[in-house]
């Protein structure tokens, strides 16, 4: 079994590529609004501060 190198990814791009992929698989129609900022953080288990 040969190892590969682990890719690691940021918070950011994990909810992006779920957004993504909602959007793209359809589950999301088009012009249907997107849950608000703090219910996707809810969602997500992540936190919606920014750091510096």
């Amino acid at each position: 079994m040969p190892l590969q190198q682990v890719n690691r990814r940021s918070v950011p791009d994990e909810v992006f590529d779920q957004l993504f992929g909602e959007l793209v698989s359809g589950s999301v129609a088009p012009g249907e609004s997107l849950p608000s900022e703090r219910r996707l953080a809810e969602v997500l288990g992540v936190s919606r501060e920014v750091s510096p």
